[in-house]
């Protein structure tokens, strides 16, 4: 007879047991042995998504550069000629009288009614003045700007919406590109607007024009901002030159940069074209000329080349011509 009541209290027994084991919580040695995982996972994974994070960002603005530098061969296939960059007052007067033949506007820029000198606009709070329009405004005045009246053109709308300059000219725009206009910036304050990438809202994209002047490329006057002007923040573009020495093959339409010694005898990246930088996901295109304490400061910017002394502003610039790849990814 008490065979069976033993059977139950030893039953009941492992049941107590097999329940405490199943409430009992982790020792201080298993939390610590799974914190230490969780660690050096963090520590691999963090910086593979940081590292996947910035590729896609990249990635992004070089669709975005591809699809400007598309618009820019639209531009010309209509006008026949790369728009200028207004580095060079006299290449803007060529580029008017070969793309719009009858155009009415005086462009001698020189004289006191030029389209340059007595603009026909005056928006709210002054005059929007031709004279400083610069590489990076021209991206967005070119290609969204102009109008389809081939007898005035440069009737244009310059529509901003950070900024009292606004103009809006009669008849319809030929539009190249769909720009963004909350990614429209006014960095100097001039009514002209920049263009910026979603990836680098306050440093906008700066096209240069490779167009030939007086038998020789034009990259070699153009940077930007202009020299004298205030830094603003975000370094100076310039244009790139290849590794390719200068030869006979160029027919002497590259001009070797002479200053301080002639170390920079190459030709352009994309000359008789146009180069579109974009300045990286710090904001900085990188320092001004004579500024830095190395050599390679005082040259124009080479691609892709392990001699040049890249800074860390530098390095993760993107170009038109640089296949989806920073100019620091791009270095052998």
């Amino acid at each position: 007879m008490r065979v069976p009541h033993l059977k139950s209290r030893i039953s009941n027994l492992r049941s107590k047991i097999q329940n405490r084991k199943l409430l009992r919580g982790f020792t201080l040695v298993e939390m610590l042995v799974v914190i230490a995982i969780i660690g050096v996972l963090a520590a691999i994974l963090v910086p593979a998504l940081a590292s996947a994070i910035r590729k896609s960002k990249v990635g992004a603005v070089a669709m975005e550069l591809n699809q400007l530098s598309q618009a820019m061969e639209a531009f010309k296939l209509e006008f026949s000629d790369y728009p200028p960059d207004f580095t060079d007052p006299v290449a803007f007067q060529a580029f008017m009288r070969k793309a719009f033949p009858r155009n009415t506007r005086e462009m001698d820029y020189t004289l006191a009614t030029s389209w340059f000198q007595s603009p026909p606009w005056t928006p709210p709070g002054g005059k929007v003045d031709p004279r400083t329009l610069d590489p990076a405004e021209s991206l967005v005045f070119w290609l969204s700007a102009i109008k389809k009246n081939p007898r005035d053109p440069l009737e244009i709308d310059n529509k901003h919406p950070n900024t009292n300059y606004v103009i809006d000219g009669a008849g319809e725009p030929v539009a190249f590109f769909e720009f963004d206009e909350t990614r429209l910036i006014d960095l100097d304050n001039d009514g002209w607007p920049e263009y910026a990438s979603a990836h680098s809202p306050e440093s906008p994209y700066v096209y240069f024009d490779g167009r030939l002047s007086a038998g020789a490329y034009a990259y070699q006057s153009s940077q930007y901002p202009k020299i004298g002007d205030p830094d603003l923040g975000i370094g100076f573009a310039r244009p790139f030159r290849s590794n390719s020495a200068v030869d006979a093959r160029d027919n002497g339409k590259t001009q070797p940069y002479d200053v301080p010694s002639g170390q920079n005898k190459t030709t352009w990246i994309e000359p008789g074209k146009f180069q579109i930088l974009w300045p990286g996901l710090d904001d900085h295109f990188g320092s001004q000329i004579g500024v830095a304490p190395d050599a390679s400061d005082w040259v124009y910017k080479q691609f892709p080349d392990p001699n040049y002394a890249l800074s860390d502003e530098d390095g993760d610039n993107l170009a038109s011509f640089s296949d989806g790849s920073t100019v620091g990814d791009s270095v052998p």
